[in-house]
């Protein structure tokens, strides 16, 4: 089997004066076509579901939309995974994830770590919330804190559910 010619350059020949004019355009160039992208990047939509806590409830408020906290165990809760599954993972619900509320995912996993920081975070929002079971989901107001509906697993369409929280959140209370 043969092998395709190429063309080999010596190292004075790539960097030779004629060369070296095309390099400064080619970066610029290439450069470039990356800004775009990285603008685009810069101000990126609102992730789905947020682990911050203080940056979720600070948007939540900027926004006027009621925040939802999901405390689960990811990898070891069954409920919180059928829960997710069934109800969270929709795109009816998705769909309304940054337009209608704000939620934030609390996890407590038992066969991985989390960052040091998001473990003593999600501890201190256990601790406030008097959360002893999993899942617990709250829905609350970003302001005052105030829980308008709290709850475990609920088997309901995610249509059903979207209703029960609006029903459950005071007019003009977010």
């Amino acid at each position: 089997m043969s092998r395709p010619m190429v063309d080999r350059i010596s190292i004075r020949e790539a960097f030779s004066p004629a060369a070296r004019k095309c390099v400064p355009g080619f970066l610029i160039l290439f450069l470039s076509s990356l800004l775009p992208a990285t603008a685009a990047n810069s101000s990126a939509d609102p992730p789905a579901w947020w682990t911050d806590y203080e940056e979720a409830r600070t948007y939540a408020t900027e926004q006027g939309l009621p925040l939802l906290l999901f405390f689960h165990g990811s990898d070891w809760c069954t409920w919180c995974q059928k829960l997710e599954v069934e109800l969270f993972d929709t795109s009816a619900f998705r769909d309304r994830l940054n337009r209608d509320l704000v939620a934030v995912s609390l996890d407590f996993p038992r066969r991985s770590r989390l960052p040091v920081a998001m473990e003593r975070q999600n501890q201190k929002m256990k601790s406030a919330y008097s959360v002893e079971h999993f899942p617990t989901v709250l829905w609350l107001n970003p302001k005052t804190r105030a829980v308008f509906f709290r709850h475990s697993y609920l088997d309901v369409s995610p249509e059903d559910y979207l209703k029960i929280l609006r029903k459950a959140a005071p007019k003009g209370s977010e």
